[in-house]
Parts: structure tokens; C-alpha cells; sequence
């Protein structure tokens, strides 16, 4: 990774949209995953539950996790998290059809090629 200047940092500017626009009075977060572990059929009942949710949130990556994953890529298994596919197969129909958007840092890194 390219280092950055300091004073690149500091001099950044934040641009905002052209026509500024509040869309919506509230917004709903649900958690769907506080851990790697976690299931995600109980991310489904939040989906089919909360009808007014816009964003559903899976917490899957700590630094726990991350030692573990890269412990396993060491010792010639994956070194991400095989169950992002299965995790997607299960929300995203959903998700699309009442349009929440799913925020998560699941996965890692596997360094030689695709996750799928």
C-alpha cells in the first residue's frame, strides 16, 4: 500500500451532493451478526420481521477472527471465510426485494484468489 502524506490527509476536501436532500425522517440498522460464528437464518428473521429496515449490519470480522483466518491460510486451508456465499444465498433475495442494503466485513482476505 502507497503511503500518504500528512498533509494530503489534511487537506482533503469533502465534497457534498449537488442537491442535498434528506430522503427519509428515520432510518433503521438492525444487527444481523455480532461474531464470525454467528447464523444467519437469525439475520433472516430480522429481514422478515422489520419491515421498515434499511440496513441490516453483519459484524463478522474481529481481530480474533482475522488471527484465526490467517492461522488457517498458514496451515494450507482458506484463508477467508468460505460461509459468505452461504451468508449471501440466504439475505440477498430478500434484501433486494425490500431493498435493505447489507453492510458486513465478513469474509478476510484470501491472498491467491477469488472467495467464490
Amino acid at each position: 500500500m502507497e503511503a500518504v502524506a500528512l498533509e494530503e490527509i489534511q487537506n482533503c476536501v469533502v465534497k457534498l451532493r449537488s442537491n442535498p436532500q434528506r430522503r427519509k425522517n428515520q432510518v433503521y440498522v438492525g444487527c444481523g451478526a455480532g461474531f464470525g460464528g454467528d447464523r444467519p437464518m437469525a439475520a433472516l428473521k430480522l429481514l422478515e420481521r422489520v419491515e421498515e429496515l434499511n440496513y441490516i449490519v453483519l459484524e463478522c470480522l474481529a481481530e480474533r477472527t482475522l488471527a484465526d483466518r490467517y492461522q488457517v491460510m498458514l496451515s494450507g486451508g482458506k484463508g477467508f471465510d468460505p460461509r459468505v456465499k452461504e451468508w449471501l444465498s440466504v439475505l440477498l433475495p430478500l434484501a433486494l426485494d425490500r431493498e435493505v442494503c447489507i453492510i458486513t466485513n465478513m469474509g478476510a482476505k484470501r491472498n491467491t484468489g477469488p472467495c467464490f
